[in-house]
C-alpha cells in the first residue's frame, strides 16, 4: 500500500467529502467559530442535598437527584444550584417562584447561608412566605455589602448553593412536580444574567419514584430520551430513529453491531482515544465532536478493501465498507458535537 493510501480508498474519501459538506472547503476552514456567552448554563432543583456545600457544582462534584421520596410527616431538604456564575458578571441576587401540589408537600423552612453568603456581604433576603397555600413559594436575596472577597474583586462567581429549602411530606398521595418559574439573576452590573437549562424536580409523597434512567426529572414512561438527560425534552439536531434511548442517532441494533454503547449519549470527556468502547458511532476518538480525524480513523485503507473489514466501520451491517457506511455515519453530523 502506498502512503497516500489504496485509490478507492482517496477516491471514496473525497466523494464522501463532498457528499457531506458540499465541497471541500470546509476541510481548509475548519469548523465554524462559536462566541462565549456570558450566562448561567444550568439553574436546577437538587432532591438530595448530602455532600452538597455553597460552592458545590451539582452534577459534577456530587450527584443530582430530580426525584425523592418522603412519607406524610417527612421533612426532607432541596437545594437550588447554579453550575456556573459567569467570571466577568457576579451575582448581586436572584429570585425566582417555585410551584408544588400543597396536597403533597408545604415550605417550612429556606437556608441562604450558601454561595451569596461566602463574600461577607450584606445581604437582603426575601425568604418567601413559608405559610402560603396555594402552591406558590417564592424567596430571593439581594447582596447591597461592599466587594467580595474574590481575586478579580467582584461578587460570588462560579457554581454553587443559591437557597437551601425544607419541605414536609402531608397527607396526600403521588408525585407531585417541583418547578422553577421565572427564575431571574442579577449580575453585579446590574443586568440580568442570561440562564440556559432549568432542571425541575419532583417528589413522591407516600408512594415511590418513578424510574428515571438519565435523571433528568422527566420518568422513563415519558422521556423521549430515557438514557439522556434532557429535561425540555428538546431533541439533538439530527435524527432520531425508532430503538434510539440515548438519542444520538443510531439505533441500539446498530450500535451493538458496530461495538459502541447503545445507552449512552456521548463520551464522558473530550480526551482524545481514551475510552473504549466509544459511545458515539461516528466518534472514532472519543472526543465528543466529529471531524475528519474520525474519518480517517474509521475508512482509512478499509472502504472496498475486505481484508481491512472491521464492523466498528459497517454503519449499514452489510459486511463491508464503502461510501454507504459513511454517509450514514457522517452525513448532517460533520463537524457537531454530542455535548
Amino acid at each position: 500500500m502506498s502512503s497516500n493510501g489504496p485509490a478507492p480508498t482517496r477516491l471514496c474519501l473525497l466523494a464522501a467529502c463532498s457528499i457531506l459538506a458540499g465541497g471541500v472547503a470546509w476541510f481548509a476552514g475548519g469548523p465554524p467559530a462559536t462566541q462565549a456567552q456570558s450566562s448561567i448554563a444550568r439553574l436546577g432543583i437538587d432532591t438530595n442535598v448530602a455532600g452538597n456545600g455553597p460552592r458545590t457544582r451539582v452534577g459534577v462534584d456530587t450527584p443530582r437527584e430530580p426525584c425523592t421520596r418522603v412519607d406524610q410527616g417527612q421533612t426532607f431538604q432541596m437545594d437550588v444550584f447554579v453550575d456556573e456564575v459567569p467570571a466577568d458578571r457576579g451575582i448581586a441576587g436572584f429570585q425566582f417562584e417555585m410551584s408544588f401540589s400543597p396536597s403533597l408537600v408545604t415550605v417550612t423552612a429556606s437556608d441562604f447561608s450558601q454561595l451569596l453568603d461566602q463574600a461577607r456581604r450584606s445581604d437582603l433576603l426575601i425568604p418567601g412566605d413559608t405559610s402560603s397555600s396555594d402552591g406558590s413559594y417564592v424567596p430571593g436575596v439581594i447582596d447591597f455589602g461592599p466587594e467580595g472577597i474574590e481575586p478579580d474583586g467582584s461578587s460570588e462567581i462560579g457554581p454553587g448553593i443559591l437557597v437551601r429549602i425544607s419541605l414536609t411530606g402531608q397527607s396526600g398521595v403521588g408525585v407531585g412536580n417541583l418547578t422553577l418559574l421565572t427564575p431571574f439573576m442579577q449580575g453585579d452590573d446590574n443586568q440580568a444574567i442570561p440562564i440556559g437549562t432549568v432542571l425541575n424536580a419532583r417528589v413522591a409523597v407516600n408512594t415511590d419514584c418513578p424510574p428515571d434512567s438519565d435523571s433528568d426529572g422527566v420518568p422513563d414512561d415519558t422521556d423521549n430520551c430515557p438514557s439522556w438527560p434532557n429535561p425540555s425534552q428538546t431533541l439533538p439536531p439530527w435524527p432520531v430513529p425508532a430503538d434510539d434511548p440515548d438519542c444520538d442517532g443510531f439505533t441500539s441494533v446498530g450500535e451493538n453491531f458496530v461495538g459502541t454503547l447503545p445507552l449512552t449519549h456521548c463520551a464522558a470527556n473530550n480526551g482524545a482515544n481514551n475510552e473504549d468502547p466509544d459511545a458515539w458511532p461516528p466518534d472514532a476518538d472519543d472526543d465528543q465532536d466529529i471531524d475528519v480525524g474520525d474519518l480517517i480513523k474509521l475508512f482509512y485503507g478499509k472502504i472496498l478493501n475486505p481484508p481491512a473489514y472491521n464492523p466498528r466501520s459497517d454503519f449499514d451491517g452489510d459486511t463491508d465498507i464503502d461510501v454507504a457506511d459513511i454517509i450514514i455515519g457522517f452525513y448532517g453530523r460533520i463537524f457537531t458535537s454530542c455535548v
